[in-house]
């Protein structure tokens, strides 16, 4: 478990041995804190998963606005701990991604969230194709409603348009090219 900001962990740790010695002496229960005007401070935990794999790469991270930490977190496997609240989490930007729009973070007294932050790829990526009885099918990943060219060639030189397609919500685009000649190959470009 990490700690966001030095005051806040400070803050967490007097009342947790404020509420022991008070539960000590009163018969509360631990973690609770009362500074004399019924005020509760519990800490909650939190998780925030970033993903894909080449966005964390490329540099993306998160922090929290509330907090005067600048610091950008980016370890999937922390869980961290903060007073029970609603605070914001913004996103670095990650050289080829799209950052994700700044979102609320609910921390609850003894529970742990958890949230997947996804970036989306600013890029084209191909997935390997799949050669099956003289059928090619292809897939593309894309900014969802890009346009994607697709083009094919016998000889390297020679380009062939052989499709031009709106890249879906998913980001996914399918091609199945049936008219496969002994042997091809494709490029696949992003048109404005």
């Amino acid at each position: 478990m990490r700690a966001i900001d030095g005051g806040v962990a400070d803050l967490i740790n007097r009342a947790d041995v404020h509420g022991q010695h008070r539960g000590q002496q009163h018969g509360r229960r631990r973690g609770a804190a009362d500074f004399g005007s019924r005020v509760a401070v519990r800490a909650g935990y939190f998780q925030v998963v970033l993903s894909p794999p080449e966005a964390l790469a490329a540099g993306a991270g998160w922090r929290i606005l509330q907090l005067t930490n600048t610091s950008y977190f980016a370890d999937n496997s922390a869980t961290y701990a903060l007073p029970g609240a609603t605070y914001t989490l913004t996103f670095r930007p990650a050289t080829g991604f799209l950052a994700p729009s700044d979102r609320a973070l609910q921390v609850v007294a003894n529970q742990t969230a958890v949230l997947t932050i996804n970036y989306t790829s600013l890029g084209l990526h191909a997935g390997s194709p799949v050669l099956s009885n003289g059928v090619a099918n292809l897939t593309f990943t894309a900014p969802a409603g890009q346009r994607l060219a697709l083009e094919r060639s016998t000889n390297l030189v020679n380009w062939v348009p052989v499709v031009t397609n709106f890249v879906g919500g998913d980001g996914v685009i399918r091609f199945t090219d049936s008219g496969l000649l002994r042997s091809a190959f494709y490029r696949a470009r992003l048109i404005p």
